[in-house]
């Protein structure tokens, strides 16, 4: 009995554990995510990508950040680096891609003069 309330209190302890150091990297990455906010609004891109890519050190796994550095990156026109950024997007959530598509369908169905006015 007293191996089996060890074990469980092991167990208890190592859960708690997980979720701790998961709460510690989220809050870590949202501080980076809140000074990259900042900066974008300030029009100093090139901090704005750093603390993106700090956020994604910290996250790799969060395609929203890999799309707002590609918008910062777009913003500083480095375009090559946004372009890699996006198709990380898009090999990850192929789903994206296909909702871009549609969105894109619709906008152009909807306002063909656009399509003239832009070439």
């Amino acid at each position: 009995m007293k191996k089996e309330i060890f074990v469980i209190l092991i167990l208890i302890f190592f859960a708690l554990n997980v979720f701790l150091a998961r709460s510690s990297l989220a809050q870590s990455s949202n501080e980076y995510l809140m000074r990259a906010k900042r900066y974008m609004v300030q029009k100093e891109y090139a901090s704005a990508i750093d603390e993106y890519s700090q956020a994604l050190a910290e996250d790799p796994n969060n395609i929203t950040i890999y799309i707002s550095r590609a918008e910062a990156y777009n913003k500083d026109e480095q375009y090559e680096a946004a372009f890699k950024d996006y198709n990380t997007v898009i090999a990850r959530e192929p789903a994206l891609l296909q909702g871009f598509k549609q969105q894109y369908d619709l906008l152009k169905e909807k306002f063909p003069e656009e399509e003239n006015v832009q070439q």
